[in-house]
């Protein structure tokens, strides 16, 4: 596993809290799966572990266009939300991934790229982990991710992204 802040030389920084955000009825599932996380105490660490090495590979697949494991950390049917500078989005991961894909990686042309966890909370078999990134193609993105535990593995069931600059 390599973690986004052990790609700059530097040790992760994790703290627990939650925000959600759910726009429209089709995502509407995922309002459940938030919901659990209200007041839930802070768990041990080893709860952690599952979700962070999922969006730990996220930021590698990014940073190295690696698009099969990027596809390989998301359930078939995720789901990915948000606003860009281009405007409002709501589907599959599917343009995301093409768009990863057509796109010279970020390790090849040593871009300033960072992702960095800032929290992490988990409840039982679910997930919530937001991803700050900066220098993604030149641009920067809070992402929160919702995973669940499937059959004892992490997946991403939904990727919910701002663009702020």
């Amino acid at each position: 596993m390599v973690d986004s802040d052990q790609l700059r030389g530097r040790p992760a920084v994790f703290e627990v809290s939650v925000s959600a955000v759910v726009i429209g009825r089709k995502v509407a599932f995922m309002l459940l799966l938030a919901a659990g996380f209200a007041g839930v105490p802070e768990l041990a660490r080893a709860d952690h572990a599952g979700p962070e090495a999922v969006i730990s590979n996220y930021v590698k697949a990014c940073y190295t266009g690696d698009v099969a494991l990027l596809k390989s950390l998301f359930h078939a049917e995720a789901l990915m939300t948000g606003h860009s500078k281009r405007g409002f989005y709501l589907g599959s991961p599917e343009p995301f991934f093409a768009n990863v894909a057509g796109q010279e990686p970020m390790s090849k042309t040593e871009a300033a790229y960072e992702g960095r966890i800032t929290t992490v909370q988990v409840s039982g078999d679910i997930a919530a982990v937001t991803l700050e990134e900066t220098g993604y193609f030149g641009r920067s993105y809070t992402d929160v991710f919702t995973l669940a535990k499937l059959d004892g593995e992490w997946k991403i069931v939904s990727k919910t992204y701002y663009q702020s600059q």
